[in-house]
């Protein structure tokens, strides 16, 4: 394994055997191993550990062990330890999502302090497969079918091309310690699900699944290097950057008769996500006067073009998670809660909110309304997106810019000010009831 990771290196110009290389370093079999493979390569090899703390102890003896083991190997090794849950809340991200921001954000900083040539990082085949599928599943047009990049920027993956079970083996073979992380065992992860479950029910349709799998996005990589240039090119022909505002012509998308392609490409990059973009698509021919938001940016569907600009910051804020049941908030919206026993007289007021209590689940979220937003309102059985509701509702456009939606597990439950939803409506099985009401 240790020619084929030389060889992987020089083919994609990692770097070179001078360069200074930074190892991110967990502490797990894959960092393991590829600190391993490039000390006895004889490149010069500095290691990175975050400890965010996130498993209590054994987050600590994470740490204590790379320290060890660097001691042992005589190789430099900078530690940082942190609160990932802080800055999730801050940013309002997932847990892993803020570990990763933090991490690779330190990793930056300190390959410009220390003047480091390149950042490894031990993902493996197994990963890239992995991120494939999520992406998959979650909607993330071509860009995100062309898997874990080999190189981005100064962040390298020297072992890209190995599968975890060659991994593992060199391991053995050559009695590296590593540490095993608990949480890789956990269901409630979509990467474990799609690892433990879904995958190996694949690979019963086809043994040669994940061979198959690493081509695909060979090829996926290929398309989008391809059709990057190509739409680059076009966009040049129809973009114009005027003050701070991105104007882009809609007859000129239209002609391209690729125009939800094109919009992806374009609006991916400033955070729309695919449903949006979808959304986007399908207004080309419509009024004027919608607008779709991203947390950063807002596009603005006029006569005869999308006006792209960035939200304010005094909108960015104006979202709120509410970790339990209070007692009023007065931001973005001036809410009043209550929680009661049933019976009560149910309210016909739109600016009330009565649901069943065990239906709910904390953190709440109270934010404006987006493009492509779907609800169940209460009398209904499918769901409806907002922006129809709306105009059903006969709502003036605007308003439609000031209305808020409060969700739980990630669902709307009140379009506030309008309708719950149908799945948190009171019933005959009902025992307690939460009252929200919105003050005018």
């Amino acid at each position: 394994m240790l020619k084929e990771t030389e060889k992987y290196i020089s083919q994609n110009s990692l770097f070179e055997k001078k360069s200074n290389i930074l190892v991110a370093l967990s502490g797990g079999i894959d960092s393991m191993v590829l600190l391993h493979i490039l000390k006895e390569l004889g490149y010069n090899i500095s290691a990175a550990h975050c400890n965010f703390k996130l498993r209590n102890s054994e987050s600590d003896d994470d740490e204590k062990f790379v320290t060890n083991i660097c001691k042992q190997w005589n190789i430099a090794l900078f530690v940082k330890q942190g609160d990932a849950k802080i800055y999730s809340q801050k940013h309002k991200c997932g847990i892993q999502e803020a570990a990763r921001e933090v991490r690779y954000a330190w990793f930056n900083d300190l390959s410009k302090k220390k003047l480091f040539d390149a950042v490894a990082v031990a993902h493996n085949a197994n990963d890239n497969i992995e991120t494939f599928l999520i992406n998959l599943i979650r909607g993330s047009g071509i860009k995100g079918l062309t898997g874990i990049p080999i190189k981005n920027q100064k962040v390298v993956r020297p072992l890209l091309f190995a599968f975890r079970n060659e991994i593992e083996e060199y391991a053995k073979k050559n009695k590296i310690p590593y540490r095993t992380d608990s949480s890789n065992a956990s269901l409630k992860y979509t990467r474990n699900k799609i690892r433990l479950q879904i995958i190996p029910q694949l690979k019963e349709l086809n043994p040669a699944f994940e061979e198959v799998v690493l081509r695909e996005i060979n090829l996926m990589q290929q398309a989008d290097a391809f059709i990057e240039k190509h739409i680059n090119r076009k966009l040049k022909t129809f973009c114009i950057q005027k003050n701070n505002a991105l104007k882009i012509d809609i007859a000129s998308i239209k002609k391209t008769q690729s125009s939800q392609l094109v919009l992806f490409h374009l609006l991916s990059k400033y955070h729309f996500s695919s449903s949006t973009i979808n959304d986007v698509n399908e207004a080309l021919s419509s009024q004027s006067g919608t607008i779709f938001f991203s947390p950063t940016h807002e596009l603005l569907k006029d006569r005869s073009s999308l006006i792209l600009t960035e939200r304010k910051q005094s909108e960015k804020k104006a979202e709120k998670k509410i970790s339990y049941t209070p007692q009023r908030i007065s931001n973005p919206l001036a809410l009043q809660f209550s929680v009661h026993k049933k019976p009560l007289n149910i309210s016909r007021d739109s600016h009330v909110a009565e649901m069943d209590a065990e239906k709910i689940s904390f953190p709440l979220t109270v934010r404006k309304w987006k493009a492509g937003d779907r609800f169940v309102p209460l009398g209904m059985k499918g769901k409806k997106k907002v922006s129809d509701f709306l105009v059903d509702y006969k709502t003036p456009l605007n308003e439609k810019h000031s209305v808020y939606v409060m969700e739980s597990g990630g669902e709307i439950v009140w379009l506030i000010g309008y309708r719950i939803s149908e799945k948190v409506k009171i019933t005959d099985q009902t025992k307690n009831i939460l009252r929200v009401v919105l003050k005018k």
